[in-house]
């Protein structure tokens, strides 16, 4: 019944496909604006602190979007994302994610002062995002199995932890602050121990069985082993 549900859901999703693929694109695209002026307004309004931002999934949708953008451009825009697939864009991404982690740390190090600006309480996110997915084409293309005796053993757990990943960067915050909460102190083992079953959970009983249906109905996208 659960399958037959996510299958519907999938059909629908290849329906609204049939679109123009350039006009999807801009869609995501301006969701991501969209997501970036309401962040805006809301730590205009509120004050919100950067930390309340970042354990609000809502609130910073937008960095979790630019993956999706990014599948996309790579599976029907192939001439943008060889470009991105190169070791000069690479090299020119990774300057520019240098120099966002140096203004990342100099407003964190030796004073925390990141809840003193709106910019890095909103554009900092997206910028963050941005740069990493500029990098991840030629890194994704460069990974190869390790191959050297003494450390091949780490293979199957690099390949564990790709499954699970991004269930982890999406709640490991919620799981925390929720522990931090009953306990009335941080619990950072706990903390981690929970984070990762609940990866575990959302992988195996709700991300895997997307990417079944995936690999049914768009069998030209390279499918995971299961």
């Amino acid at each position: 019944m659960v399958l037959s549900g996510y299958s519907d859901f999938v059909v629908y999703l290849h329906e609204i496909c049939q679109l123009q693929q350039k006009n999807i694109l801009i869609y995501l695209c301006s969701v991501v604006v969209v997501i970036n002026l309401l962040r805006w307004f809301w730590v205009v309004r509120t004050n919100i602190s950067w930390t309340g931002i970042n354990g609000n999934i809502l609130l910073h949708q937008d960095t979790l979007l630019m993956g999706v953008v990014l599948a996309f451009v790579k599976q029907h825009f192939k001439s943008i994302f060889a470009v991105l697939n190169t070791k000069r864009f690479f090299l020119f991404s990774s300057v520019l994610f240098l120099v966002f982690m140096y203004f990342v740390i100099s407003l964190r190090w030796p004073v925390d002062r990141v809840d003193d600006f709106v910019f890095s309480r909103t554009g900092a996110f997206l910028i963050g995002a941005v740069t990493i997915t500029m990098m991840l084409p030629y890194i994704e293309n460069g990974i190869q199995p390790i191959k050297l005796k003494g450390l091949s053993f780490l293979n199957p757990i690099i390949t564990l932890g790709s499954k699970y990943s991004y269930a982890l960067y999406l709640f490991h915050n919620m799981v925390q602050v929720f522990i931090a909460y009953i306990f009335k102190i941080q619990k950072p083992y706990l903390s981690i121990l929970g984070a990762v079953l609940l990866a575990y959970l959302l992988y195996e009983f709700f991300e895997k069985k997307f990417l079944i249906l995936r690999d049914k109905y768009y069998p030209e996208v390279h499918p995971l082993k299961l």
